[in-house]
């Protein structure tokens, strides 16, 4: 939306299986557990996770810039 560069997809990183985690764990970004938390199992969600519960001020391994804004789909 913003003219941002797409820097993954999953498809082919875990082969055909989903990418899996337990919601709440710290295992992902705050902004991912917290907006997975009240999700229902099939239910579909774009999230939108802005830097302070994304990766912040650290960005993520020189692939995900400082202070960005995270959008899933």
């Amino acid at each position: 939306e913003d003219g941002g560069k797409q820097i993954d997809i999953s498809e082919g990183i875990f082969g055909d299986k989903p990418f899996e985690f337990y919601v709440g764990t710290k295992q992902v970004t705050e902004g991912w557990d917290l907006s997975l938390l009240d999700m229902k199992e099939g239910e579909a969600r774009r999230l939108v996770i802005p830097l302070g519960p994304g990766y912040g001020s650290n960005g993520a391994s020189g692939s995900i810039p400082l202070d960005s804004a995270l959008y899933f789909e």
